[in-house]
């Protein structure tokens, strides 16, 4: 977990207020949590926001992530942007039931890694289909034109057959 130590935030060391942290993602970002990802530029902006007993923290990405397209399986660079909140408390006593955007640690903590939270950013941006389209790209038709030609895509109707299949009310 040392290629994570780029991630962490001394926290114990900021002012109240908001201060800004800049991270240029590589790929021992991906490596660090066995993924198969890969980028070539990806910047976040992390906006940490330090108050007594709590910290706000907006995670701004934007960049490029190597993937493959879902219709041709070609290589694309797909551009994505996102922002993800994090409400972060500080507090003896955590509830043990956790919440999606909300994280607890301890008064004693002096540093918080953001790795995960960037990982997990990064990953909610990537949408779940995945075209050539979406990086501007045009599929590759050899292999799309092999895939259309082995389905069968045709829905054949026989004479006075209804095609309505929604159902009817009485």
């Amino acid at each position: 977990m040392n290629n994570l130590r780029p991630y962490d935030v001394d926290f114990v060391k900021l002012k109240e207020g908001t201060h800004q942290f800049d991270f240029e993602i590589d790929n021992t970002l991906f490596e660090a949590f066995q993924s198969s990802l890969s980028t070539e530029k990806l910047a976040v902006k992390l906006f940490f926001t330090k108050s007594t007993n709590m910290f706000n923290l907006q995670f701004d990405l934007n960049g490029k992530v190597n993937v493959e397209c879902d219709r041709c399986l070609n290589a694309i660079n797909l551009p994505i942007s996102n922002m993800q909140l994090l409400i972060v408390k500080v507090t003896e006593f955590a509830p043990e039931k956790e919440e999606n955007d909300l994280i607890y640690i301890s008064p004693s903590d002096y540093k918080l890694n953001v790795a995960q939270h960037i990982y997990d950013a990064i990953l909610l941006s990537i949408p779940i289909k995945k075209t050539c389209a979406d990086a501007n790209e045009i599929c590759d038709t050899s292999i799309t034109n092999k895939i259309t030609g082995e389905i069968d895509v045709e829905l054949e109707v026989e004479p006075g057959q209804d095609t309505d299949y929604t159902d009817e009310e009485d």
